[in-house]
């Protein structure tokens, strides 16, 4: 007379988009030099939705290693834009986190 207990979660993926953020060439800057490619990817009901990029505006923000937002890293806006961003070794100090929002 056991009993067992387990969790199951449902997510409807019907109808959200998900963007998932792939570093093609690692996310790790050696001796201050070189670049990271980012390309966002995504989905909507698990296959993705805009494979060439002309579907959604591409919005990235860098934040620093104390989780604030890189004033003007776009130049003269906070962002980059694009499908794919690449990120310069010198524009990161220590550790930096770059984040994707779609429009």
């Amino acid at each position: 007379s056991k009993t067992y207990v387990d969790v199951v979660t449902f997510a409807d993926q019907t109808d959200p988009l998900q963007v998932t953020p792939i570093a093609l060439t690692g996310n790790v800057f050696k001796n201050g030099q070189g670049t990271v490619q980012v390309i966002a990817k995504v989905y909507q009901a698990g296959a993705e939705v805009d494979a060439a990029g002309t579907k959604y505006q591409y919005r990235w923000y860098l934040y620093n290693a104390g989780g604030t937002m890189v004033p003007n890293w776009g130049g003269t806006t906070n962002y980059k834009t694009g499908k794919t961003l690449t990120v310069q070794a010198s524009e990161v100090t220590g550790k930096g986190t770059v984040i994707c929002e779609i429009e």
